[in-house]
């Protein structure tokens, strides 16, 4: 009788939960590793040294967050690696990791299709191939900012330049801007407005009909969107509860 409750309790532990805990001791296994092999002998090192080619000016960078590396992990060639030290610049769209060079250290741009997905500091990343006119097709780095069975929220940043000239001298300002996307039944649907989320869930006008513009303009609109793409998620998951007890 106490094996059976053991196994009953199990069941009834989330799911997410166990997962993390095995995250947790795999990473735990994986930083010993690295520790231990010396990070110099990593795959990490297969990428580019990074050179800085702009003289930022009033702090305006061009990197994620702040113009520093942040702890973060990533999954690169098929192997994880954790707590390295990363930066991602928003205006090229590549994702720069410092390590131990002969002479100190030096930063490396990683190869986007080695890069699997990767998180920095609390912030998760994957890449998302982009198709446009111009350019044709594309690897770009989009922010998870919710993660569910039935859809994944995005957010890309990104940046413009401009420059500034001072007599014989010139700067360069990155002015920061983003946008959201929706992958949905392994599709990608851009985020602007009310009529784009009814465009992909019409049959839920009648749920989204109190939205606002303020959901997409202003400080909190990445809070905003979560929410509401929170409640069309229990709605999704509803509906499929009851069509199948039907």
């Amino acid at each position: 009788m106490k094996g059976k409750t053991c196994t009953y309790l199990l069941l009834f532990i989330p799911f997410t939960f166990l997962m993390a805990q095995m995250e947790t001791n795999n990473s735990a296994a994986y930083v010993w590793f690295d520790n231990a092999i010396g990070v110099e002998n990593s795959g990490l090192y297969i990428g580019r040294e990074y050179t800085e080619n702009y003289k930022f000016k009033n702090g305006k960078h061009k990197f994620f967050e702040f113009n520093g590396f942040q702890k973060g992990d990533v999954k690169y060639d098929g192997q994880p690696y954790y707590d390295v030290l990363l930066k991602l610049d928003v205006y090229e769209n590549e994702l720069l990791v410092k390590l131990p060079v002969e002479k100190g250290i030096a930063a490396f741009t990683l190869i986007k299709d080695q890069v699997t997905h990767f998180t920095i500091g609390n912030n998760k990343f994957i890449k998302v191939a982009e198709n446009s006119e111009k350019d044709g097709a594309s690897i770009l780095y989009h922010e998870v900012l919710l993660e569910t069975i039935n859809f994944t929220f995005l957010k890309k940043h990104s940046a413009d330049k401009k420059t500034i000239k001072e007599g014989r001298w010139s700067y360069v300002e990155f002015l920061k801007k983003d946008s959201h996307s929706l992958l949905y039944r392994g599709k990608y649907y851009q985020i602007r407005n009310k009529r784009d989320i009814l465009s992909i869930f019409p049959h839920y006008k009648k749920q989204l009909k109190n939205i606002s513009k303020n959901y997409f303009n202003g400080a909190g609109r990445d809070e905003n969107l979560i929410q509401l793409f929170k409640e069309l998620n229990l709605n999704l998951l509803m509906n499929k509860i009851t069509m199948e007890s039907e």
